[in-house]
Parts: C-alpha cells; sequence; structure tokens
C-alpha cells in the first residue's frame, strides 16, 4: 500500500510547492477549496491504485445500457 500512497502524496507536495506562489494570494475558501479537491482527489487515485476489487462505473453503466444498443 506504501508503494501506491508514496508517489501520490509527493505529486501532490509538488503541486502545492509549485503553486505556493498563487495559493498565497487567493482567499482562505478559496484555498481550502484547492486543499480539499487535492486531497479528495489523492483519496480516490489511492484508492484506484491500491484496491484490488476497484468499481468501474463505466462497466456498470455499459450493462445498464446494453439492453438499448441498437447495434447489437
Amino acid at each position: 500500500m506504501i508503494k501506491y500512497t508514496a508517489p501520490i502524496i509527493l505529486i501532490i507536495i509538488g503541486i502545492l510547492l509549485f503553486e505556493r506562489r498563487n495559493l498565497k494570494d487567493m482567499k482562505t475558501a478559496h484555498r481550502w477549496l484547492v486543499y480539499s479537491m487535492l486531497a479528495v482527489g489523492g483519496a480516490i487515485w489511492i484508492y484506484v491504485y491500491g484496491s484490488d476489487r476497484t468499481v468501474h462505473p463505466t462497466r456498470w453503466l455499459q450493462m445498464l445500457l446494453e439492453p438499448f444498443d441498437p447495434i447489437r
């Protein structure tokens, strides 16, 4: 699990270091919005790469819409 988590955290830290000047100029609410979006995105990324049984919404959607496929 650590082999998936460490690179993702390093990438997020890199993004924050790269954008630190822009983050300083933002209002507090916008800054926290950026932090929360990075945290949620990182959590999803870790979940997708770290789990063996990942939920794939496209497969579920395919099963749902397959009866309506006119080509098949």
